[in-house]
Parts: structure tokens; sequence; C-alpha cells
């Protein structure tokens, strides 16, 4: 079962989803842009850190990239500038 809660983590308030089975669990960062902080999956027992996230409000000004950045639907190119989801077409 899953945990949700709000929490703060250095100077940041952040929404935290914890699997209540394993150590996976992943942080939110609602203020800038509901960025993706913290991903943590656990395989065979071990815990993996799968984003190099900001972790303070200070990180997050000072960056050129966005980290944790949502990029959806795609991250990369889209051919013809088309793409389809849930059955509807979409142009970019």
């Amino acid at each position: 079962m899953f945990r949700i809660r709000n929490d703060s983590d250095n100077d940041l308030n952040i929404i935290r989803i914890e699997n209540g089975k394993n150590d996976s669990l992943v942080t939110i960062v609602p203020e800038f842009g509901a960025n993706v902080s913290r991903l943590q999956l656990e395989l065979n027992g071990k815990a993996y850190s799968l984003l190099d996230g900001n972790h303070s409000q200070k990180e997050f000004a000072g960056q050129r990239m966005f980290n944790g950045a949502h990029l959806v639907p795609f991250p990369n190119r889209v051919k013809d500038g088309r793409y389809r989801l849930r059955g509807k077409e979409y142009r970019l």
C-alpha cells in the first residue's frame, strides 16, 4: 500500500509517495513546477536512486537545465510533428 504525505526536505515543501512494502519512493516539489526531485526504486532488496534531482531552493534557482522536468508525451523528436494519444491525433 502506498502512503502519501506532505513533508519538507531542506528548505523545500515536498509531496512524498512511499511504497509501504519496500524502499521505493518518489518526491515531488509543487512550488517548482511539480518537479520530481527523487525517484528511488527497490530491486532484490536494494534501493536504487534513478534521478539526479534538485534538493534545495538554491539548486532550483541556480539551475540552467531542468532536472526532473516533465517530458510528456515525448522527450525527443516527433516524426512529422504528429502523434496519437488515447485515440486522438495531435499536431505540433
